[in-house]
């Protein structure tokens, strides 16, 4: 991923990402497991490829920018209908999903800055940025829980108030 394919989906969306999803889209444009999901890999328990917890890979720019089109267009259909509750604000840029569900992460890049609270979504959730706590401060603090926890630092989940999941390889299989 360049820098250039990267500026062209920001001009697509309108919103600028923060530096900490550019450097990640430019190392590695989404979970290799993701991709597992969309090939033959049929029945494939395709959490067992992502080293995420809970079933979650990060979505390459495609992804991104068709998630976030999704979103907004459910969220135009509100508005026409009456409806004045924000389900999805321009400014949240989706980073990680589940493999199963459409529930995930997204940075909030509203205040424009460089490491942008992340918070979690799930289809039938009524987010209010500045009301409702981040699920982790920034992408960089979710990747370095995320490396605790496999190196056994820590166990995942006890920055956000989950019980404290110790990941385990079982059968050569990553176990969250």
């Amino acid at each position: 991923m360049t820098e250039d394919e990267i500026s062209a989906a920001e001009g697509r969306i309108g919103v600028r990402f923060p530096g900490e999803l550019r450097i990640w889209l430019m190392l590695n444009n989404g979970s290799t497991a993701l991709r597992l999901r969309e090939s033959h890999y049929v029945g494939t328990n395709y959490a067992a490829f992502s080293p995420l917890p809970h079933g979650c890979a990060f979505l390459d720019l495609d992804r991104i920018e068709s998630t976030y089109a999704a979103r907004h267009a459910y969220q135009d259909q509100l508005i026409a209908s009456g409806d004045n509750f924000t389900y999805w604000d321009r400014t949240w840029i989706p980073a990680i999903e589940k493999f199963d569900a459409p529930y995930g992460f997204f940075l909030d890049v509203s205040a424009g800055c460089v490491d942008c609270a992340m918070y979690n979504y799930s289809e039938g959730d009524v987010i209010e940025v500045g009301h409702t706590p981040p699920s982790f401060p920034s992408l960089g603090v979710y990747l370095t829980d995320v490396a605790d926890a496999l190196e056994g630092i820590r166990p995942w989940g006890s920055r956000i108030g989950f019980e404290g999941v110790v990941p385990t390889v079982r059968d050569g299989v990553l176990h969250w």
